[in-house]
């Protein structure tokens, strides 16, 4: 579990890793909130 404000943290700097959305970053993100989950 993490705290909103790491929650927040993690999702600006998610944020700016995937201000562009491609495959290759949506398969990114998958990987990254299946492994946060």
């Amino acid at each position: 579990m993490t705290t909103p404000a790491d929650d927040a943290t993690c999702r600006a700097t998610t944020g700016r890793e995937f201000s562009s959305v491609t495959a290759e970053n949506v398969m990114k993100w998958e990987v990254t909130t299946a492994w946060r989950a």
